[in-house]
């Protein structure tokens, strides 16, 4: 099963001026020459972002996201190195937290371990109904938190890792915690 979506999220005080195009294009993408990158604008919160390869980098004040729709291996890698990158090259910010985001979206009738889980909860309350279900796990370097929220047929699953302190990051740790969610979402644990 594939996620519908991931993100990730680096809380801290960042400069968004320094997230320049070129700035952008030549340190986080590691582009050369006359590859363009895309530039998009939420003109509701007029924030700023850059798009390559199916990876959307958003900076602001408080954070710098990274988001790409789906999921697959080359993505993961691309957005673990882009975080690598964003601290290696401003240590000087301010880095408050570390969040990776995977939302998933499936049936209620699909065969997986934590939709038993949820329907366990769900089942065993008098007269009322459950729509939303929060979990919580501490690990070593990070909190796990799985919100599920439970629709009349579908639930959506987000799974929430929260660093609250940075840790030495490679191109696999969003792969390695997209693993982990495959693994609650088969066994329920």
């Amino acid at each position: 099963m594939a996620p519908a979506q991931v993100s990730t999220i680096i809380i801290g005080n960042w400069n968004p001026r320094i997230f320049t195009p070129t700035w952008i294009k030549k340190n986080l993408f590691c582009l050369k020459g006359e590859t363009e990158i895309q530039g998009l604008v939420n003109f509701d919160d007029m924030d700023f972002a850059f798009q390559h390869e199916g990876i959307v980098i958003v900076p602001k004040f408080n954070s710098v996201e990274i988001n790409f729709e789906g999921y697959d291996e080359k993505k993961a890698k691309l957005a673990s190195a882009i975080i690598t990158r964003i601290l290696e090259l401003l240590p000087q910010t301010p880095v408050k937290a570390l969040g990776v985001n995977i939302k998933y979206r499936f049936k209620k009738s699909e065969p997986l371990g934590l939709v038993n889980i949820i329907k366990e909860v769900s089942g065993n309350c008098k007269d009322f109904s459950v729509n939303q279900i929060r979990q919580t796990a501490n690990r070593e370097n990070y909190q796990l938190n799985i919100v599920s929220e439970i629709m009349k047929d579908l639930i959506i699953s987000n799974f929430n890792f929260h660093y609250t302190k940075l840790i030495p990051l490679d191109i696999h740790f969003i792969n390695n915690l997209y693993l982990e969610t495959k693994k609650i979402l088969t066994n329920g644990n």
